[in-house]
Formats: C-alpha cells, structure tokens, sequence
C-alpha cells in the first residue's frame, strides 16, 4: 500500500512541476530539457521503451494542454 501511495504522490508532484511550466507559456521541449522528473529518475526513469522519460512528460504535457 505504501508503494501505492508513494506513486500516486510522485505523478501528483511531477504533474504539479509540468503544469507550473505550462504556465509559464514553456514549449513541450523546453519541460522536457528542464527535468521535472530529475529527483525520481534513478528510481522511476527510463531511457527507452514505452515508459521512457521523455514519452511520459510528452503525454502529460499532451494531456495538459488539450482542449477540453
């Protein structure tokens, strides 16, 4: 359960860390070059593959900035 939680609480802080960049008007690559995941990567990063940093803070941003 605590593994749980200590996931649910990461996305929440990098979702938070994305979104404030956003804001700042930050283009996809400009958030992707800033790192939002740079304290979490030795834990959660991946280089490659489907769960690939890069592609993951593309979706959220993808996810951020859609028209609802």
């Amino acid at each position: 359960m605590a593994a749980i939680c200590m996931a649910f609480t990461v996305s929440v802080i990098i979702r938070n860390r994305v979104q404030e960049m956003i804001n700042k008007r930050m283009t996809l690559k400009q958030v992707q070059d800033a790192k939002p995941t740079w304290n979490y990567e030795p834990l959660y990063g991946a280089t490659t593959g489907l769960g690939a940093t890069d592609g993951f803070i593309e979706d959220l941003y993808n996810s951020l900035t859609s028209k609802k």
